[in-house]
């Protein structure tokens, strides 16, 4: 499978109601089959601002070293960089201010970071603006990834005329440091859309939060944390790789730590996602078609499930009230087509295959299951669009189920044995 990139920036917007919520920002098309992915609401979108010319501006930081001049972030050459002191004792946070002479209406800040090494890269970083020099609360914090793309930082566009970056971890965690190539500020990118609705019953965008990975899929964990991964990649997709970029948001403080999942050999890479009755988050599918990965909130660890029995991606998935998980369909990965039902235990840790997804048979004291609806709350006969234990079957026909399709009004002839 080609590799392919997913669509930067890699922001997120907080809903400001009763719940948050994020939307991964996502576009391409996989080899075998066209698709498109949704991007958000037009009101909920800041439009595009261009660069600001950087006539007269002057870089100031919190130190430098020797080759790492503050002004090399200005000069329009990504192989010049600011380094904060390093042949000396130092310590995070580090700061780089530009100071653009006069107010300017600015929505945000483009770092490009060091292409020749990692050292430095930011990670966690907060934005400050001012009119004066008095620095007030953050106007936008959040997480970069490590590598060399240049990185767009959006913030509610505001008149300043000094941008302080703060940055508060190294991305690699390579030492106590911090590093830019270029920077680059946004100027107003013109009136919003109109907003639509109510606010205090729809709510409402907040500032974007920069995030070290596309979340292409997520998972809502106890204490209002966000579970959230991409595939091999931070922001690229293809390929069975094995594994997976992860990234965890704590919704109350906005912090985000990232890690690389290698030990489920499992690329996980747009798949099915359920949440099992103990609260461990059941990924199955994407880019390893059959693998199989659950993630345990209370001793934060992967590990690897057994595989399935058939090879999926983009896949529908709903845990049962019977506690077992149903998965059905999908379409790129692993082939197209015979992608019946099967049914995740984890009280026997197995898969197994759906065999009622089709006719049923009863004695004649059992009315006929229809198997042509499913639900998430109904008796477990009715769930996994058949898959119960309870009715002798026959092999399916080969059709399987649609999610909310109802049965024919005449129920198929009972047969007795």
């Amino acid at each position: 499978m080609k590799r392919r990139t997913l669509v930067r920036p890699t922001h997120l917007a907080l809903v400001l109601a009763v719940v948050a919520a994020i939307s991964p920002h996502l576009s391409g098309e996989h080899p075998e089959e066209s698709h498109h992915h949704q991007e958000i609401a037009a009101a909920a979108m800041i439009p595009a601002a261009e660069k600001l010319p950087r006539n007269g501006w002057v870089a100031s930081s919190s130190s430098e070293d020797s080759g790492g001049e503050t002004a090399n972030v200005l000069d329009g050459n990504p192989a010049t960089i600011w380094h904060s002191r390093w042949r000396t004792a130092t310590s995070l946070p580090q700061w780089l201010t530009i100071d653009m002479g006069t107010a300017q209406r600015v929505s945000g800040l483009v770092y490009t970071p060091r292409a020749d090494r990692g050292n430095g890269r930011i990670g966690r970083y907060e934005i400050r603006l001012s009119l004066d020099g008095n620095w007030g609360e953050p106007v936008v914090t959040g997480t970069l990834a490590d590598d060399v793309a240049a990185k767009t930082i959006s913030f509610e566009a505001s008149t300043a005329r000094y941008i302080r970056l703060t940055a508060l971890s190294e991305a690699g965690g390579r030492g106590p440091w911090a590093s830019a190539a270029e920077i680059d500020l946004l100027g107003d990118p013109g009136p919003r859309p109109p907003s639509q609705g109510d606010p205090s019953v729809v709510g409402k965008w907040g500032p974007t939060l920069g995030f070290p990975i596309v979340p292409a899929a997520s998972a809502v964990l106890p204490g209002n944390r966000l579970l959230t991964w991409s595939a091999y990649a931070a922001t690229g997709f293809g390929g069975a790789n094995g594994y997976t970029q992860t990234a965890i948001m704590d919704l109350t403080t906005g912090q985000v730590t990232g890690r690389k999942v290698e030990n489920t050999g499992h690329d996980m890479f747009c798949p099915g996602t359920s949440m099992l009755a103990d609260g461990r988050i059941l990924v199955t599918g994407g880019s390893n078609a059959k693998k199989a990965s659950l993630y345990d909130p209370r001793t934060d660890t992967w590990s690897g499930a057994p595989d399935m029995t058939i090879s999926r991606g983009y896949q529908g998935q709903t845990t049962l009230s019977t506690g077992e998980v149903f998965t059905v369909g999908g379409s790129w990965s692993g082939g197209r087509g015979n992608k019946s039902g099967e049914v995740f235990s984890p009280k026997d840790n197995r898969w197994r295959r759906c065999r009622t997804c089709g006719r049923t048979r009863s004695s004649p004291r059992t009315r006929p299951v229809s198997t042509a609806r499913t639900t998430t709350r109904g008796s477990s006969r009715a769930a996994a669009a058949g898959c119960s234990t309870r009715v002798p079957a026959r092999r399916c026909t080969g059709s399987t189920p649609r999610v909310g399709a109802r049965s024919p009004t005449r129920a198929p002839a009972a047969t007795t044995r």
